[in-house]
């Protein structure tokens, strides 16, 4: 079972088919889900993707070591 990511933004969008897992999504280098380094809303690592065996979805905010940029995280 494979799940597909899609991220959209200014008429853009980039789309990925994962398997459970758990991945990085950002514009970082270090990003096992790369966006394109143009798309400056996002972060280095933006969020954390969790998906599980049974189809559970997790999306985490960003690093758990780093503050926000903005003071808004998105599990608040």
């Amino acid at each position: 079972m494979s799940v597909t990511i899609t991220a959209r933004t200014a008429g853009e969008k980039v789309s990925f088919s994962i398997d459970p897992g758990e991945y990085s999504l950002g514009r970082s280098r270090e990003a096992q889900l790369q966006i394109p380094s143009h798309w400056s809303t996002v972060s280095g690592i933006q969020l954390r993707i969790q998906i599980e065996a049974d189809e559970t979805l997790r999306v985490i905010d960003g690093s758990l070591n780093r503050k926000s940029t903005n003071g808004t995280r998105l599990n608040n």
